[in-house]
């Protein structure tokens, strides 16, 4: 009975009014009307011809005037889904029906955020593992939180908080820093999904490390490898191909700097790889006043229980003489495509040939001992 009202408008694909919806919807009280994936289907079916539109902007018009006429109704309610971000407008043509839909739904709604806080912790962990053993959960989390009490000075205050128990137990087997990253960095490019972008890089960190069958209690910042390239074009396509250059030749590669630094240093644990990688993940957000990390952060990223602390600051002084894109200001480090000091000395002394040299020194010679002895 109630699809009858609207059949004509269905069967030519013109949406109806919002007081048509009203009167046919009236009857049905109470009710509730469940949108999810909203956009999708708008996007698919903006290929399709209606009249002088598409059926898109048909589906969009549908939309507005559903959530005008249901705003009137006492006892019904409308509840939709939306991304949070415009990746999912996919094509070739770039409509904002995010922007559009939203501006419809923000006339008359409650608009609720269905992943906080602490909540997108233990999401992340359900989704790409079985539930851990609990006591095996307090037991690494109590390891690390020894040694973070231990060294309280040198590591940010939060690490200390009485918070910070819970994040690490609902995060594990990541470190809640991984995600932390991801959901307060990354996520501010426009191009990088909240939820679905952590999980699908996060799977991949997973199954690279157990593909390389590395043998850790957690996950951690430093632990992210991004020598595979799966992994690395996740970061990249948000950032700019022309960072490869810059990950191959200080982080992670056959001749990154960081990686040869390890290799000289074999009681470094890998720990300039890891520093490398820590400041790599930290350097990028769309609001460049969160770019960067300081030393105490780095120190959070890339220790374990059996880690010298000291040590994290020896391996990045090494760092700062030898990487060529790794730049600081103040107590703030981060990579950027702009070439350091120690870049630029190599690149003047490259320029300079050998013969110019001994022209040079023996220009000089000449001049302080005269034309009485021959120069050599």
């Amino acid at each position: 009975e109630t699809y009858s009202d609207v059949e004509n408008n269905d069967q030519s694909r013109i949406a109806p009014g919002a007081d048509l919806l009203k009167e046919v919807l009236e009857p049905l009280q109470p009710f509730t009307i469940l949108l999810d994936e909203v956009l999708e289907y708008i996007v698919r079916a903006r290929g399709i011809e209606v009249a002088d539109s598409t059926l898109g902007s048909q589906t969009r018009s549908f939309i507005n005037e559903l959530a005008e006429a249901v705003s009137k109704i006492d006892r019904g309610v409308l509840l939709a889904t939306l991304p949070s971000s415009e990746q999912e407008d996919f094509g070739e043509r770039k409509e904002h029906n995010l922007a559009k839909l939203q501006k419809a739904y923000d006339r008359s709604n409650s608009v609720e955020t269905p992943v906080q806080g602490k909540e997108i912790y233990s999401i992340i962990r359900s989704r790409l593992f079985e539930s851990p053993d609990e006591a095996e959960v307090r037991s690494v989390v109590d390891q690390y939180l020894k040694m973070y009490h231990k060294n309280e000075g040198d590591l940010p205050s939060s690490a200390t908080d009485g918070e910070y128990r819970e994040k690490m137990e609902l995060a594990y087997p990541f470190h809640p820093e991984v995600i932390d990253i991801l959901y307060e960095k990354w996520s501010t490019f426009s191009s990088f999904q909240r939820t679905r972008g952590a999980l699908s890089l996060l799977a991949l960190v997973v199954e690279d490390l157990h593909q390389r069958e590395e043998s850790i209690d957690l996950i951690l910042p430093g632990d992210v490898n991004l020598s595979k390239p799966a992994v690395r074009q996740k970061f990249l396509r948000h950032i700019g191909g022309e960072y490869e250059g810059i990950i191959d030749s200080d982080i992670a590669g056959d001749n990154a700097k960081s990686q040869r630094l390890d290799g000289e240093n074999k009681s470094w644990n890998h720990m300039a790889q890891r520093n490398a990688t820590s400041i790599f993940l930290h350097s990028f957000a769309a609001d460049q006043s969160e770019q960067g990390i300081e030393l105490p952060q780095i120190r959070l990223d890339v220790s374990r229980p059996d880690t010298h602390i000291a040590l994290v600051a020896n391996v990045l002084h090494e760092q700062r003489n030898e990487l060529w894109y790794l730049n600081n200001e103040g107590q703030e480090y981060y990579f950027s495509n702009v070439p350091n000091l120690n870049r630029v000395v190599i690149d003047k002394k490259n320029q300079v040939q050998r013969p110019r040299v001994r022209k040079e020194l023996k220009t000089h010679i000449q001049k302080e001992l005269g034309n009485k002895l021959s120069t050599y």
